[in-house]
């Protein structure tokens, strides 16, 4: 190619991007710098490089896959650039005087939270800091500390505009009157906590506030409109008392509910945190409806259910003949996890004992992995959006394993899928926390299909058996929902199993590949 000069360069992306995604351009380079999200350890790619040939002037080639903002420029072979020169003192051409520049406005923002920073460039700041920027039509904004006078790029996702609007308050949520429910009844929030959102009439907001209501014994959240003034001279929810700003409303009512239902306390966390103690996760069975099975296994019934009549969730229902003790203990665990891969418990009813335990978790919308993907949409599905499914619930395995937990029942059936499209690992009803190896009790029962050799002969489980468990569960990605070594019978299985061979059997290539996989049947085998 020549002799090829390469500079450094770093750039920031115009296009919002979730971890784990990337887009590349018609020639293959990767062209974007993945976007941060706060809770979710992804790393950020490296600064690519420019290399300028300044020989031969050819056609843009690609570049290797993580190699981020990889341009190839070509010069046309030609004598050095001509650059204007400056007039000499007696030339006749003067030089014009320059003009000053017009103010740039300065726009505050506050920082939601802390970013420690991923490059030499990079602005980091604490929860609370203030910040100037002074273009925010970016996905990065370039920005100015306002203690330290440092400046550098930081991620718009962590910060927010701080102009006296309602939508710069620590409270404020673009969300519906059905989310502000869903985030206002979890566990441990406490009585006061609110949100400010938009109310469904035009030019109006809402106050949402969650409110313990004695003669029921449940948590509620009740809805108030903020209605503007003209020309937005001020707000109010009673016209007895009105308020410049919703700043000023919000630090009148935390001091005093004057017609609330209850006192202001804190606004509703946007990092929740489920509570330390699994007794504070208990929840009145009475604000409870279930509204119909969705489907059942082997430990319990899975129910759609409404919570207090607005919130739709999953009610896991033990069985009459499973362990009261082994189903709450699935709780127990739920608990200790919190990740955005991971399906969250929202709540337990444990009491009276003589009733059926009830396991409360988030209701994924569309379903079991196994059926969505065998169904309509899901057949429409491209490579890259089931690489994406994989990555997501490799990203919530590898929590797991952080937790030094095990799941021993991975497979399609496991994996959850909501409205947008994204994926959970659910149903912990054979996880559990070991210390060097599991041994399982050997009248559990498990999923031969996906199990490990060393577990499903001898009963020990590892973090390495459920990575073999996760390789079935990408063959059941690739073929849309297809049955591993759907030859054998789970009699014929468990002989196989039984002999040794099952150690050496590949599953079967697909007979629909997705388009872009280009590869032998032995690499496809597992």
């Amino acid at each position: 190619m020549g002799n090829c000069a390469c500079i450094n360069k770093k750039t920031k992306p115009k296009q919002t991007l979730t971890p784990l995604q990337t887009t590349f351009n018609q020639n293959g380079s990767n062209n974007n710098r993945p976007f941060p999200q706060h809770g979710v350890s992804e790393p950020l790619s490296n600064p690519g490089t420019v290399c300028v040939n300044t020989i031969n002037a050819g056609p843009i080639q690609p570049y290797a896959f993580g190699v981020a903002n990889s341009t190839m420029l070509s010069v046309p072979p030609q004598g050095p650039l001509q650059l204007n020169q400056p007039a000499l003192p007696n030339s006749i051409v003067q030089i014009p005087p320059p003009q000053s520049l017009p103010p740039v406005k300065q726009i505050r923002v506050r920082a939601l939270y802390t970013y420690t920073g991923q490059h030499q460039d990079d602005l980091p700041f604490r929860k609370g800091d203030t910040m100037f920027v002074s273009d925010v039509s970016a996905q990065w904004w370039l920005a100015r500390h306002q203690k330290t006078g440092a400046t550098g790029y930081i991620p718009s996702n962590y910060v927010l505009i701080d102009d006296g609007l309602p939508t710069s308050l620590d409270a404020w949520y673009d969300i519906s009157r059905r989310e502000a429910d869903k985030r206002l009844l979890r566990v441990g929030n406490p009585k006061g906590t609110y949100l400010i959102r938009s109310s469904s009439e035009t030019q109006n907001y809402a106050l949402s506030v969650r409110h313990y209501d004695q003669e029921r014994n449940i948590y509620v959240v009740k809805h108030y409109r903020i209605r503007v003034l003209d020309n937005d001279n001020g707000y109010f929810i009673s016209n007895r008392i009105t308020f410049p700003n919703i700043k000023d409303l919000i630090s009148y009512y935390s001091r005093t509910a004057e017609g609330l239902c209850c006192r202001l306390t804190v606004p509703c966390p946007r990092d929740y945190r489920p509570p330390v103690q699994f007794r504070d996760f208990e929840v009145n069975r009475n604000s409870i409806t279930m509204v119909r099975q969705l489907g059942h296994g082997s430990f319990g019934e899975v129910y759609l259910a409404k919570w207090n009549d607005s919130v739709e969730v999953a009610v896991k229902m033990r069985l009459s003949h499973t362990d009261r003790t082994k189903f709450i203990e699935e709780a127990r665990l739920m608990h200790e996890f919190h990740h955005p891969r991971i399906v969250q418990l929202l709540g337990v009813c444990t009491q009276p004992e003589d009733e059926p335990v009830y396991i409360i978790t988030e209701l994924m919308a569309k379903g079991a992995l196994v059926d969505f993907l065998r169904g309509d949409e899901g057949q429409q599905l491209s490579l890259s959006d089931l690489i994406d499914m994989m990555a997501q619930i490799a990203s919530g395995m590898t929590y797991l394993e952080e937790r030094n937990s095990v799941h021993r029942d991975l497979r399609a059936a496991n994996i959850l899928v909501d409205s947008d499209n994204s994926v959970k690992v659910s149903d912990f009803g054979l996880a559990k926390i070991i210390s060097d190896d599991a041994q399982a009790d050997h009248s559990t029962k498990f999923p031969i299909k996906w199990t490990a050799p060393e577990a499903a002969l001898q009963h020990i489980f590892s973090i390495k058996s459920d990575v073999w468990s996760f390789g079935v569960l990408m063959y059941e990605i690739v073929t849309y929902g297809g049955t591993p070594y759907p030859a054998l019978n789970w009699m014929l299985f468990s002989i196989r199993v039984a002999s040794l061979r099952y150690m050496w059997s590949a599953l079967e290539a697909p007979k629909r590949r997705p388009f872009a996989i280009r590869s032998s049947d032995s690499f496809l085998g597992l």
